[in-house]
């Protein structure tokens, strides 16, 4: 959580590709983010490093002046229409095993067996026949494409499905 919320606000929705990965310097802000996030999150009893909600992140930005607020979108098409026209957007799904091996080509697929779920930052999206959203998280730049990796719209809108979400932040006041 701490990470897909710093991703995002490492980003600005003018540049075509997001910014060279480098989290240097943003460690100990993601990671505080994370905890934060796991002291106001929906569940009381959450161990640490075992997770927090996207919800509770975008509180912990509202809170540190990043964001104004936040909107959650209500299908993939809405976050699709948003990350084209507004930037990045966080997410959060399930998380499966085969999502943690990527193609040769930057390609994750929700094959195997459910590990949890994961919160991580859209950051593009290409249409056409072969539609998919490309994405990054917190296991840098040595893993993927730089960073960096694609979900086909199609297996996005399975995890969608199965409790996926989707959040907008909106005022965003600075950068990390």
């Amino acid at each position: 959580v701490g990470f897909g919320w710093t991703i995002e606000a490492m980003s600005t929705p003018v540049r075509v590709r997001p910014a060279p990965y480098s989290l240097a310097g943003c460690n100990t802000f993601a990671n505080g983010v994370y905890r934060k996030a796991q002291l106001v999150d929906e569940w009381a009893d959450t161990p640490p490093l075992e997770g927090s909600s996207v919800n509770a992140g975008a509180r912990i930005m509202r809170d540190l002046g990043y964001i104004t607020g936040w909107s959650w979108h209500a299908s993939v098409d809405e976050l699709i229409t948003a990350l084209i026209t507004d930037g990045p957007q966080v997410v959060g799904t399930s998380w499966y095993e085969g999502m943690s091996h990527p193609t040769d080509r930057g390609f994750v697929y929700p094959t195997g067996q459910l590990l949890g779920g994961h919160c991580y930052c859209a950051t593009g999206y290409y249409g056409g026949r072969n539609e998919f959203i490309r994405f990054r998280q917190s296991w840098g730049a040595g893993w993927a494409l730089n960073g960096d990796f694609f979900i086909t719209v199609r297996d996005f809108r399975r995890l969608w499905d199965e409790g996926g979400e989707g959040v907008m932040p909106i005022g965003r006041t600075r950068t990390v």
